[in-house]
């Protein structure tokens, strides 16, 4: 077997092995359907902000919309793009 396919075999493995120890958390569609930010923000970010309004812990994004949204409403969140300037 060629290098490659072996490396990408062994990280294909150790995500999935990632993946099996987190937690799912399900959304209901009508916790986020009807919020007056949906129209604006899509159908996925409005389900990011009810998760976040259930959750403890930030939302990470390098969504500059969802996060000044998730600010506005006094809900921790930490934008990519920030951490990338502040590295140089």
């Amino acid at each position: 077997m060629p290098r490659e396919s072996s490396v990408s075999l062994r990280e294909h493995a150790a995500f999935i092995k990632l993946l099996r120890r987190l937690n799912e958390i399900h959304v209901d569609k009508d916790d986020y359907l009807d919020q007056r930010h949906t129209p604006l923000l899509g159908v996925t970010d409005s389900a990011v902000i009810a998760l976040a309004t259930k959750r403890e812990g930030p939302v990470l994004t390098d969504d500059a919309m969802l996060y000044h949204w998730l600010q506005q409403a006094g809900l921790p969140a930490l934008n990519f793009n920030h951490l990338r300037f502040e590295r140089f």
